[in-house]
């Protein structure tokens, strides 16, 4: 069951560390690890990491020494992290977020005539003409390597309904084709893959204890955007064949969509990131989840009245839209409920201990939190 199925266990091997800290237990890590890496090998594909959703070099490496095959390079945040994980001796980075900030493109630069392999993003012929001209000015000699986001998002109704993120303005066939001729008609810059994210897919509970009445509505939107997703990515992928035009990857999906984007032929590569150590948010989805392989411990500093106890900090809240489930949860002991009038605060989290368990005076009690990366920032 692991290490953190068990308060006494927990608390027990946590002994000699002072609260607050994370803690990730290995065993669940890696079995997670492998379990994701067989649903990819399963239809021949590759792994791509979501550093975004780790960002712990050490437990990025231990992935590429669980299965060396399987997973293949890095989805990264933005080239001055690809430059950070390249000197720790990773290679192979995605940057998934288009970015023209000089900066950014000198570091994409550095990477890659240090011999590693890196890709920007883009979506717009401007973001191609910027990286274009400033690997011209100072590397001529190099042509950077590009990937075309294209947009997923389940559109209807001539786009009044719009499902998904606001992401890309690479919605067609048409909008691919005229991205892509207008890259292969620049000097320093190459195409080398395409990315389409299913945000509405992988990143949408269909079975979220918070909003149940969302539910129904919410599979059904990831059921049509499944085909959708499909239809797009065939329609690039036979535009490719057709023109002769090679490139390196194809990527797409997320740990919500590992039960369907696989199975796409014509994908390299697939990426997951939260599920490795499978935050609360995503034990809410219909086809199965991983197991918990990790939690966070905040020590008790008060206990302010029969029945309650109170803990200092915690309101690590998760980004995207404001709800409940974006905050964390109370994982060690059970019993113990956030007070809803208060919720997580600031600088303390008053605890309802609605089964009398016994803590002792410090604690520490454990949660899990919503989303996977953004709490190692913390720690």
């Amino acid at each position: 069951m692991g290490i953190l199925s068990d308060y006494d266990d927990l608390k027990e091997a946590t002994k000699n560390l002072s609260p607050p800290f994370m803690v990730v237990d290995l065993e669940t890590f890696d079995a997670n690890a492998r379990e994701l890496a067989g649903k990819a090998r399963t239809h021949g594909k590759k792994l791509r990491l979501a550093s975004k959703s780790i960002r712990v070099p050490a437990l990025i490496k231990r992935l590429f020494d669980i299965d060396p095959e399987t997973f293949q390079g890095i989805m990264c945040f933005s080239a001055t992290e690809a430059r950070f994980l390249s000197d720790e001796g990773l290679d192979d980075f995605l940057v998934a977020y288009p970015s023209i900030v000089e900066k950014e493109t000198a570091e994409a630069i550095a990477v890659a005539k240090s011999g590693k392999t890196i890709t920007l993003m883009v979506d717009s012929p401007y973001q191609v003409d910027a990286i274009d001209a400033q690997v011209r000015a100072t590397s001529p000699e190099l042509k950077l390597e590009l990937c075309i986001d294209a947009d997923m998002s389940l559109r209807r109704l001539g786009g009044l309904v719009h499902l998904g993120v606001q992401r890309s303005p690479i919605r067609s066939v048409q909008d691919f084709q005229a991205l892509a001729e207008y890259i292969q008609a620049r000097d320093n810059v190459k195409l080398a893959g395409v990315m389409g994210y299913e945000s509405q897919v992988a990143g949408l509970p269909d079975k979220n204890p918070f909003a149940p009445m969302q539910n129904f509505v919410k599979a059904r939107v990831r059921r049509l955007s499944v085909k959708n997703c499909r239809r797009i990515r065939g329609e690039i992928a036979d535009y490719l064949k057709a023109n002769a035009i090679q490139i390196r990857f194809f990527n797409g999906g997320g740990t919500g969509s590992m039960a369907w984007t696989p199975t796409e032929p014509w994908l390299t590569e697939v990426t997951a990131g939260s599920g490795f150590l499978q935050p609360h948010l995503f034990d809410y989805y219909s086809e199965g989840h991983a197991k918990p392989a990790y939690c966070f411990a905040l020590p008790i500093s008060r206990f302010s009245g029969p029945g309650y106890l109170t803990v200092k900090s915690g309101g690590f809240i998760a980004s995207g839209e404001s709800s409940q489930d974006k905050a964390p949860i109370v994982h060690l002991p059970k019993g113990l409920e956030t007070i809803s009038a208060e919720g997580f605060g600031e600088v303390q989290t008053p605890l309802k201990n609605k089964s009398n368990v016994s803590t002792g005076p410090l604690g520490p009690i454990f949660f899990r939190p919503s989303k996977a990366g953004e709490i190692a920032e913390r720690f």
